[in-house]
């Protein structure tokens, strides 16, 4: 037998804990196959609940945003067609109904910077917006220079990180996502975000020293809306509207908006993968013999050496892709030892997976991020310590960036890693066919993908300016770049 409860409290409680019996012992006992009904009445009740009579909100409008100041802001959603909707904010009332598709919009009055704020909306349900600031916000755009992310700059600038404590400074981040179809409603995510020296770490590095000197100066809150993608083209932001008089991005835009032709895309892309997988599929000797390349054990023999930082191909050894191993034995001294440290290995093209004295310390898997890697108490001995680094070469000069810190770093100590390393060959990769291009077309690769899944959505969403980071993506291209931006700005 299991008690049933007799009120709609209780039937919540219930669900959530099961022993839960009420206390002045009100209820009903029912059998155990009633019991077995309950997550069948659950789902309905839910069902009722989230109902499209409830009325919704895009995903910017939501709690800590930041509203632009001194224009008509817009407050949008989506309810049942015809349903009522109110909103209080600031003293004052609005009131619109939704539209036959159940679009809703309410045009604020002019606001001042100020808050933090609460906004109430009201249909067939109630919503309480908390934490609501109102100054300038920005619409933050671009490829990886926009994108990267503070925690990859943390080791240049650690004050600014420990002092970042701008609770008036808020980041909404875009997810990425694309839209070869056509112009999405929403977003594929996020939320705001106050910065504070934790989650700066994830606020893009150009934007946030923006809205920080801003801030500075006008002493109003900044709102950061940052929808970013490594590696992308610019035709891929610009509207459909906006690529009219561009032909050759018209038609590859209008094919890929049939599905099938999307589908032979994936199918397309997925071949080119396995193609290009099946380059890197050699054996590597560092990993197949007796004992990997990396254990302390193993004894080098026929090493060659390598003045590190550099490329193998500046040091003659030329067209030479595959797994190359690096190694160097250095002496710690006592003080550097029971304590954490950090290696610094500057930037390793393409992608590198790194040992200490045997002990797996990191990876970084492509070539633009620094290989900074962390090493717990007790992986530094007193005296001879071994590095290794096993670097994968896909193209172009494999090798380590000069201008870039190599050293280990432990308390106030820190060792030199530049200068004589030994290197060995663990794989080398055939070339490319030359049959499909690298990596194939993405669909963020697509006319105006990333404006339909990445910006159409916000347009509603009332900003002072934009900030656009971009332009390597379009470097082979640079004669049609300028009336490409041209383009952009007029979209």
């Amino acid at each position: 037998m299991y008690f049933y409860p007799a009120t709609l409290t209780d039937f919540f409680i219930s669900i959530a804990d099961p022993m839960h019996l009420p206390k002045n012992g009100s209820g009903l006992l029912c059998p155990a196959p009633v019991k077995r009904l309950l997550p069948v009445l659950v789902s309905l009740l839910l069902f009722f609940l989230q109902s499209p009579g409830n009325i919704r909100l895009p995903r910017l409008v939501s709690d800590s945003m930041v509203l632009q100041r001194g224009v008509h802001a817009r407050i949008w959603g989506w309810a049942d067609p015809g349903e009522r909707v109110s909103v209080r904010f600031l003293g004052k009332h609005y009131q619109t109904r939704a539209g036959a598709d159940g679009r809703w919009a309410l045009i604020l009055a002019p606001l001042q910077a100020g808050g933090p704020y609460s906004m109430e909306l009201q249909g067939k349900n109630r919503i309480i917006i908390h934490d609501i600031l109102v100054g300038d916000v920005w619409f933050c755009s671009g490829q990886s220079n926009m994108v990267l992310p503070m925690k990859r700059v943390r080791y240049r600038y650690p004050d600014e990180i420990a002092s970042a404590d701008y609770p008036q400074i808020r980041n909404f981040f875009v997810p990425t996502a694309a839209g070869p179809l056509g112009a999405r409603d929403t977003l594929p995510g996020g939320h705001w975000v106050a910065a504070n020296p934790r989650t700066v770490l994830e606020f893009g590095a150009a934007s946030y020293f923006f809205a920080k000197r801003i801030f500075l100066k006008y002493h109003v809150p900044v709102g950061l809306i940052n929808s970013s993608v490594g590696g992308t083209l610019i035709e891929a932001w610009i509207s459909p509207e906006g690529l009219k008089g561009f032909p050759q991005y018209e038609q590859v835009q209008q094919y890929y908006q049939d599905k099938t032709n999307l589908d032979s895309l994936s199918r397309l892309n997925e071949m080119i993968r396995e193609a290009g997988s099946a380059r890197f599929r050699e054996p590597d000797r560092g990993l197949t013999g007796p004992k990997p390349w990396y254990d302390t054990s193993f004894v080098p023999l026929g090493w060659h050496r390598f003045w590190l930082p550099g490329s193998w191909e500046d040091e003659g050894v030329r067209g030479l892709h595959g797994v190359i191993w690096f190694r160097k034995s250095i002496e710690v001294p006592q003080s550097m030892t029971g304590k954490p440290a950090t290696l610094f290995l500057g930037r390793i093209v393409d992608a590198d997976q790194t040992y200490v004295n045997g002990t797996f310390a990191g990876a970084i898997g492509y070539q633009y991020p620094p290989s900074i890697y962390t090493l717990q108490p007790g992986i530094l001995k007193q005296g001879k310590n071994l590095i290794v680094i096993r670097v994968t070469s896909i193209s172009g000069k494999g090798g380590f960036i000069q201008d870039k810190p190599y050293l280990l770093a432990a308390g106030q100590d820190t060792i030199d890693l530049r200068g004589d390393w030994t290197y060995q060959v663990g794989s080398v990769f055939p070339p490319p066919s030359g049959l499909v291009p690298r990596g194939g077309l993405s669909f963020q690769d697509i006319p105006s993908s990333l404006f339909n899944a990445m910006v159409a959505p916000v347009i509603p969403y009332s900003i002072k300016g934009f900030l656009w980071y971009q332009g390597a993506a379009n470097a082979s291209h640079p004669s049609t770049y300028e009336g490409l931006m041209a383009a952009l700005i007029a979209d």
